[in-house]
């Protein structure tokens, strides 16, 4: 089915996941075409705009949501092929599992999923706000101990902001 946007363009939803896919590829520079590590499949997805982290992607997986990437020769970790991150994208669009007040998904939010999109977003702010009082080393300690990955990314955020990228104090010292 082809529909018509805004600007009155053609265009097939189904290529969607398609079109995220490229974007996120390219705004992170991972090549096309070759199998990606299960870091790099969630940050792809990630950048498209959906909320999957390790946990959720072993539940997808153990409930065969999608098709699951080969695994390497060691039988541990996945190979993620193009197709395997555009089922995974597929299957997180069917679930509704949309980063908080994330632009490409915005426009298919009812209300009451916006407003908690924006309550998300100001208690983010306000954890934010919080952890910029503390010291490095504290942040630096939290950071090692805190089980919960979206606050782990909050304070690596935090981190970076204040001191760059750790490698580059560790190879000045």
């Amino acid at each position: 089915m082809v529909m018509t946007n805004l600007e009155g363009l053609a265009f097939d939803p189904a290529s969607t996941p398609e079109i995220y896919l490229r974007f996120a590829e390219k705004k992170c520079g991972l090549p096309t075409g070759k199998a990606y590590t299960t870091p790099e499949a969630l940050l792809l997805v990630e950048l498209c705009g959906y909320d999957c982290d390790r946990p959720k992607l072993t539940y997808q997986l153990k409930k065969k949501f999608f098709k699951s990437p080969e695994k390497d020769e060691t039988g541990k970790a996945y190979f993620w092929k193009r197709e395997n991150v555009l089922d995974l994208i597929r299957s997180l669009e069917s679930m509704r599992a949309w980063l908080p007040i994330h632009g490409f998904h915005c426009h298919k939010m009812r209300s009451d999923e916006l407003q908690k999109g924006q309550d998300s977003i100001a208690n983010q702010a306000a954890f934010v706000a919080e952890l910029a009082t503390r010291p490095s080393r504290e942040l630096l300690s939290m950071l090692v101990t805190t089980l919960q990955e979206g606050n782990r990314k909050l304070i690596a955020l935090v981190l970076h902001d204040r001191l760059g990228h750790l490698d580059d104090h560790l190879q000045r010292n």
